[in-house]
């Protein structure tokens, strides 16, 4: 008698920690803003912290991604260049180098490795009217504003150039994860041209392309 394949999932993502994870798990969520169809975790995808974090996924993440072969049909590995242990290579080469070891462990054109040039705050940083509100700012100065006198942007400025900093200054006292969650979960992320999120979305959108009508959004 023949065994029972298991079934297999759409995307597996190793992750660098619980920030990425509630960010990631708000953008796939909200399939209208990569635009590719519904995903459901459980059902479609997973996602797991390295407990190692940035080191971690750099130096293991691909033999660890190899133990999921079977059970997935793609996979990402996502962690910031800054703490990687590689932080003087550049991201694209670190990128080359992960790209074609996960092919050679079986992963062909399936998996790819994404390396956030900055920090993952940088994705934050949008001019949606929604940060605001994932933010529970609730002082009487706008945001902008703020940025701009404590000096976290210059003027003519988009972003802080210290993004997790200026993160950290911004929530106070609360914690950042379930607010990666609420912001990708709100926030259209269409505008955003990093160089590490471009490369996830191409990747989605590739993967799981959008088919119906109400997904073209």
């Amino acid at each position: 008698m023949n065994a029972i394949s298991p079934v297999r999932n759409s995307l597996f993502i190793l992750a660098a920690d619980l920030d990425a994870e509630n960010a990631l798990l708000g953008l796939l969520i909200r399939h209208q803003s990569p635009k590719t169809k519904p995903l459901k975790r459980k059902a479609d995808f997973e996602i797991q912290p390295h407990p190692e974090h940035d080191s971690g996924c750099c130096t293991t993440g691909v033999p660890y991604l190899r133990s999921q072969l079977r059970q997935y049909d793609h996979a990402i590995l996502l962690f910031d260049h800054h703490g990687s242990g590689r932080d003087h290579d550049r991201p694209e080469d670190i990128e080359s180098d992960l790209d074609d070891q996960l092919s050679r462990n079986g992963w062909a054109d399936r998996a790819q490795s994404i390396v956030v040039s900055r920090e993952l705050e940088t994705w934050v940083w949008s001019q949606s009217p929604h940060l605001e509100s994932a933010l529970n700012w609730s002082s009487q100065q706008k945001l902008s504003d703020w940025l701009l006198a404590e000096r976290w942007v210059l003027p003519g400025e988009a972003k802080p150039r210290m993004s997790k900093e200026a993160l950290h200054a911004a929530l106070g006292r609360q914690p950042k994860a379930p607010f990666f969650l609420k912001l990708a979960e709100k926030v259209s992320f269409q505008s955003c041209q990093d160089r590490a999120f471009v490369r996830l979305r191409t990747a989605l959108r590739t993967w799981f392309p959008a088919t119906a009508p109400e997904d073209r959004s």
